[in-house]
């Protein structure tokens, strides 16, 4: 069957995304507006503290096979479908391989190349998706992947795309129920490319022992009064970002040229999980949020992912963290926050960089009660997927 509304979804998800980041401070690496995706976590393996259960990633489980008619974005009339990978999602790792080629190039949505692949989840499953791909350099390409429903009116349901800042990958988390599902991997650009790349998409179960929340003592505690000093007195000398939605931009440098990070010294490898301790006050500042600690931390020579499990005792207090740049000089740009919500938990992946600087901010939204709040960040490093 003719998937036509496929391509109506491809031509305006960047729009869709847009508004979705501006709700909830993201950077495009979203489940699509108004979707819950709060479920359970599904059973894992369990793991010691500080140890990740992911596995290398696997070859790949399927690889393109019909470029010339997988494309949701083509005519209506040349019949696209997706390819029947027969893949079922949830119980392991499995990874699609394809190309975004040359020749696709559609005018009309800005979209390079798509393919399409269906999968099966056999029962509810939560997820995690991974995908990789390297644009030709020079060129800003949206690389996406999006997950729809088969109906003849496709649903988007959930997608992520990657970051200005981190271009060759990316990640986000989902939960299915049982059904079938069209995984669409697309590109969209001003203009066809010169050299088609490669990528690979991996969809993983995800389960609360991955970067379970750490146990054993902290490897970073946030210091009694902030990091420097503190004119406004309060508990704001580690705040250093401020976060107001109403504003544009959204996140701006703090007024205080006092405000610094917290230097932890912590580098986050992919073997170790780390442990930071920290406590939210009962002060207020002028922009959505209370209390705002923010720590600097590096990535290792291998880590492009990191994954953040942030949990409190008061389900009246509502803690978020938002991931940075470090940068004091230039302009304050998101790579990454707290997405699924469980009463005293955030929990979420964000793509970055390796070998690279980055403040992990955790503030009180205004209306936070039962401060001050202490709270337990764990956070766990994995290689970007090749």
């Amino acid at each position: 069957m003719p998937v036509p509304n496929m391509r109506v979804w491809i031509s305006v998800v960047a729009e869709l995304f847009a508004v979705a980041a501006a709700a909830c401070g993201g950077n495009g690496n979203h489940a699509a507006a108004g979707t819950a995706i709060d479920a359970a976590p599904a059973p894992d393996t369990p793991a010691p503290d500080g140890v990740m259960p992911d596995a290398a990633p696997p070859p790949c489980s399927y690889t393109e096979r019909a470029d010339a008619s997988n494309d949701p974005t083509a005519d209506p009339a040349t019949d696209p479908r997706p390819e029947p990978t027969l893949i079922t999602v949830g119980a392991r790792p499995q990874t699609l391989c394809g190309t975004i080629d040359r020749g696709h190039f559609n005018a009309d949505t800005r979209t390079v190349d798509a393919d399409a692949y269906r999968v099966t989840a056999e029962a509810p499953a939560d997820l995690l998706v991974r995908f990789s791909g390297v644009p030709e350099a020079g060129v800003m390409v949206e690389f996406s992947v999006f997950v729809f429903t088969t109906d003849d009116n496709p649903t988007l349901l959930y997608g992520g795309s990657n970051n200005p800042i981190i271009r060759d990958h990316g990640a986000f988390l989902l939960s299915l129920p049982a059904g079938t599902y069209d995984v669409v991997v697309a590109a969209r650009g001003p203009a066809d490319l010169e050299t088609a790349f490669d990528y690979k998409v991996q969809i993983a179960p995800d389960g609360p022992a991955r970067c379970a929340a750490i146990t054993a003592p902290a490897n970073y505690t946030e210091s009694a009064d902030g990091t420097g000093a503190d004119p406004d007195g309060g508990n704001h000398g580690n705040d250093v970002i401020a976060v107001d939605f109403d504003l544009d931009p959204a996140f701006q440098l703090t007024a205080s040229t006092a405000d610094a990070a917290e230097p932890t010294g912590i580098t986050i490898d992919t073997v170790a999980a780390i442990r930071i301790t920290g406590s939210i006050a009962d002060v207020d500042a002028d922009d959505d949020y209370l209390d705002r600690d923010t720590y600097l931390i590096r990535t290792g020579p291998a880590t492009g992912e990191l994954t953040l499990r942030l949990g409190w005792a008061s389900p009246r207090a509502d803690l978020n963290y938002l991931v940075f740049p470090a940068d004091p000089t230039g302009e304050v740009g998101e790579v990454g926050d707290s997405l699924r919500f469980d009463g005293t938990e955030e929990y979420n992946v964000v793509a970055v960089k390796p070998s690279s600087a980055y403040w992990i901010w955790v503030g009180g939204h205004d209306g936070s009660v039962d401060l001050p709040a202490t709270y337990d960040l764990s956070i766990c490093g994995a290689p970007v997927l090749r």
